[in-house]
């Protein structure tokens, strides 16, 4: 093994975080670079924009201020996505972005990356190009021209290299570092980068007990309060949460995992009435699926049950709480009126300080997640 290749291996498992003078949090614009040449094809080159998008995209605190990103996607020529901090906008745009199938002309990608944060420079910003390829540039020299001036701009330059066809030491050109210089054999599964952009991925799932105890008109008013006690400052203070909401009754109906909070302002105080039976059982199971399908490493998942009684089966429930809780899920619990079982909701949890008591469902008991 050749002394750059070694290196690479060695620092890809060293972590960097890189913090502002004032000690707050670095604020950073990050430019893709994504390859749409002729060697990968459109099935790999659409596999490759998921990967971009969840391995990469979704696990930083993307808005206007924290982490903006731009994209441009090569080929002959260029298709760019402006500089946005909008993940549901990126995401759109990505998931659409067309396939030309023809020469990778890198150097014009970085170009245009160049004048792009020429544009947005500011010294409270730390500046990312992120090159994503499975080949080599058709004009590597030229390419490697502008990244040498990219450099001399202060902006990191970064590869990640898919597949047989990459020439590392192209790569190893364009970043000048080998701890900059990912690489993988699949398009199915992109290696971390570690650019230091910090946060925590998280995931809670909001249970919300619509059985005929809690009456239709109150459980409109918990709906809100769960919005304005739990899911509105949550989302406020933490940019990589995403929320779901489960509401059961003799069966579970489903809000999907998200970070547009404006999507769950709409869709959660319409959530229909059950008015029936509390299988909570079954909300547990379905929450545990959507979990489980959104599990990556290092992601913390919590599940909050809100319920005025008592479950239908209380032990096939305990055994669902159990399972969630097995996987390293969060359980917390709160009951309201006059009809719950704290020993049921200590079960739940597994512990007596994640269990909240309220005498309203209009007046929730704030959960730090």
């Amino acid at each position: 093994m050749t002394w750059w290749l070694s290196a690479v291996v060695i620092c890809m498992c060293c972590v960097a975080r890189i913090e502002s003078q004032s000690g707050q949090q670095a604020q950073h614009d990050v430019i893709f670079l994504i390859d749409a040449s002729e060697t990968l094809g459109e099935g790999n080159f659409r596999t490759m924009l998921r990967q971009i998008m969840t391995s990469y995209i979704e696990s930083w605190p993307v808005d206007d201020q924290m982490v903006k990103i731009s994209v441009i996607v090569f080929s002959t020529t260029l298709y760019e996505i402006p500089m946005t901090g909008n993940l549901t906008l990126l995401e759109e745009r990505i998931l659409g972005a067309p396939y030309e199938g023809q020469y990778a002309n890198t150097d014009l990608a970085f170009e245009r990356a160049r004048q792009v944060l020429n544009e947005s420079r500011s010294p409270s910003r730390q500046q990312h190009v992120i090159l994503v390829t499975n080949g080599v540039a058709r004009y590597p020299k030229e390419a490697r021209k502008v990244t040498d001036r990219l450099h001399s701009e202060g902006v990191d330059v970064w590869t990640v290299g898919i597949g047989s066809r990459i020439s590392m030491l192209e790569l190893l050109s364009y970043t000048r570092n080998v701890s900059h210089v990912v690489t993988t054999p699949s398009f199915d599964v992109l290696p971390s980068l570690k650019i230091g952009i910090s946060g925590s991925l998280k995931d809670v799932i909001i249970l919300v007990d619509s059985s005929r105890s809690i009456g239709e008109e109150s459980y409109r008013r918990l709906l809100n309060s769960v919005l304005q006690t739990y899911i509105e400052p949550w989302m406020a203070a933490d940019k990589l949460l995403d929320v779901g909401v489960i509401t059961f009754s003799n069966t579970p109906e489903g809000i999907n995992l998200t970070r547009n909070v404006t999507s769950l302002r709409e869709r959660v105080p319409v959530a229909s009435y059950g008015g029936r039976g509390t299988n909570t059982h079954l909300a547990f199971d379905m929450a545990r699926s959507m979990l489980q399908a959104s599990r990556v490493p290092g992601k913390q998942q919590t599940v909050l049950v809100i319920t005025d009684g008592v479950s239908r089966l209380p032990y096939e429930s305990r055994k669902s709480a159990e399972l969630l809780r097995a996987d390293n899920v969060t359980i917390w619990a709160v009951g309201s009126g006059v009809n719950i079982r704290v020993t049921e909701l200590v079960w739940f949890t597994g512990s007596e300080t994640r269990v909240r008591i309220s005498t309203s469902l209009d007046n929730l008991p704030f959960v730090q997640i």
